[in-house]
């Protein structure tokens, strides 16, 4: 009887962690990548821009996919605040509203202006 009521257990105790983590909002999970450093791009990217020219402030070119898992994206779209020493200091999980630029955005860029 034992041996049946061992695994029903555990399929509970999994089943409640599932419960609560599917009520979690992306928003509210904090990035591991905070004040650590950003990825480094490759020379390919950095040769490509240099030849046909960057037509943004900021752009990147992630062709195998590495990129996305080195920021720990999981969802679409995805913003980081990069400052100019290549510390992550801030990811926004969502689309960017003009809200978000005016209340998080800009105050947390002229504050990393500051500090510089």
């Amino acid at each position: 009887m034992l041996k049946y009521i061992i695994p029903l257990l555990l399929f509970i105790i999994l089943a409640v962690f599932l419960g609560l983590g599917l009520n979690l909002k992306p928003n509210d999970i904090p990035s591991p990548f905070i004040n650590k450093p950003a990825p480094e791009f490759s020379a390919d990217a950095k040769t490509w821009l240099k030849t046909l020219g960057n037509p943004y402030n900021v752009s990147i070119m992630d062709i195998d996919g590495r990129i996305g898992i080195d920021y720990g994206v999981y969802g679409v779209p995805e913003t980081f605040v990069i400052d100019k020493k290549g510390l992550i200091r801030y990811k926004h999980t969502g689309p960017v509203s003009v809200d978000d630029v005016q209340k998080t955005f800009l105050p947390l860029i002229a504050k990393l202006e500051a500090e510089s």
